[in-house]
């Protein structure tokens, strides 16, 4: 595994289109997917089985993440855990795998690029006000809550929330995971000597 190989996986699924589904069905790229799995398989250290873990999620392959993840003891491993919970939409056990995660660096991050991006995201003019402010809710200050996240998520995968506030939530989990991402890639490349 070597860093532009990494470089390269992170920049495609980064610039992916359309974003990644609240819900998806399947791997977005199952090439990729293989990839991904193959890296996994030769990888020792926690540090890059939880960034490999990622990608795959980023990928949509929910099953091959989850594998790793539960193999994963440590709060990173429970953030991807959680993810994955909300993307199948067992909100509840998303909810317990949040709870394992406390305050990660990379939330800490997170609450401070959505807090900006909601303040400057012309995407919500298209939602009504009460739309607006459920979204909003996600993020108080520069603080952000995986739980509400989790609950307005179900909201719009039950209809309860117009297609339009489907995309800025898409939007907000593409800044999850870029965070999240991030936070594993400095991890791994620490872990092995690479800078990525």
């Amino acid at each position: 595994m070597t860093q532009p190989e990494i470089q390269t996986i992170i920049d495609q699924l980064t610039h992916r289109s359309p974003l990644q589904r609240l819900s998806p069905l399947e791997a977005w790229d199952r090439a990729l997917d293989d990839h991904i799995a193959e890296l996994a398989a030769k990888a020792e250290r926690n540090a890059v089985l939880a960034l490999l873990s990622g990608l795959h999620l980023w990928n949509d392959s929910l099953d091959r993440s989850h594998t790793i993840s539960q193999e994963l003891s440590d709060a990173t491993g429970s953030y991807w855990h959680g993810i994955m919970h909300r993307m199948e939409k067992d909100y509840s056990n998303a909810k317990y795998w949040f709870h394992q995660v406390g305050n990660h660096p990379a939330i800490m991050e997170l609450g401070a690029e959505a807090a900006k991006w909601l303040s400057e995201a012309d995407e919500l003019e298209l939602l009504t006000d009460s739309e607006q402010e459920t979204i909003r809710s996600i993020v108080k200050g520069e603080k952000w809550d995986p739980y509400r996240f989790v609950d307005v998520v179900a909201a719009s995968e039950g209809g309860r929330l117009s297609e339009a506030s489907r995309g800025v939530l898409e939007q907000l989990q593409w800044l999850e995971m870029s965070s999240l991402i991030r936070y594993c890639a400095a991890r791994a490349a620490n872990a092995m000597n690479l800078q990525v």
